[in-house]
């Protein structure tokens, strides 16, 4: 199948790591809405400071349009932080703590250093995977991400891992973005 066997490695995940997931599956997809968004928004600030300070005279519906977009950026941006919150409540008791990771043939292990008892999701069970430029997301059917940032491998770890998902996982693997 693969010259590759098995990649194993220790991680440590930080909170960055699980915004980064997070935001990723809004905006990474799709650049220019992210761009787009934050183009939009600094023009929104920008016209209601110069509509504040008189310098500009904005029509009541424009101004209303700038408001209601800061507003609704505000409500997604803390829904994206909602479900980064959810995300790392649901990994709380090993978030910051050391665990050794273990990628092989028969699927993905993780053993925490405090739990005798190992985490195992067999290859049936991850339905769809994907490198990023920062790490490789892996979704299983009991709804966990699971997920290696790339800051954690070495160059070699992160070629073998990508080599070994590609040949586990096939069609359900999607290469960098």
């Amino acid at each position: 199948m693969t010259d590759v066997k098995s990649v194993t490695f220790d991680m440590r995940l930080q909170k960055g790591d699980y915004r980064r997931i997070v935001y990723y599956q809004i905006f990474g997809k799709n650049k220019f809405a992210l761009f787009g968004m934050g183009f939009v928004l600094a023009a929104c600030i920008v016209y209601l400071v110069l509509d504040l300070a008189g310098v500009m005279d904005m029509s009541g519906w424009i101004r209303f349009a700038c408001i209601v977009f800061i507003i609704l950026y505000g409500v997604l941006v803390a829904f994206m932080e909602s479900i980064t919150g959810k995300l790392m409540k649901s990994d709380l008791q090993i978030l910051g703590k050391k665990r050794r990771a273990t990628v092989s043939q028969d699927g993905v292990i993780f053993q925490a250093e405090e739990k005798a008892e190992p985490l195992h999701f067999p290859w049936t069970d991850l339905y769809n995977g994907a490198e990023t430029k920062s790490c490789f997301l892996m979704f299983s059917r009991t709804g966990m991400i699971l997920f290696f940032p790339k800051r954690l491998l070495s160059g070699e770890q992160a070629s073998q891992l990508g080599r070994l998902l590609r040949s586990m996982m096939r069609t359900q693997f999607h290469g960098k973005k």
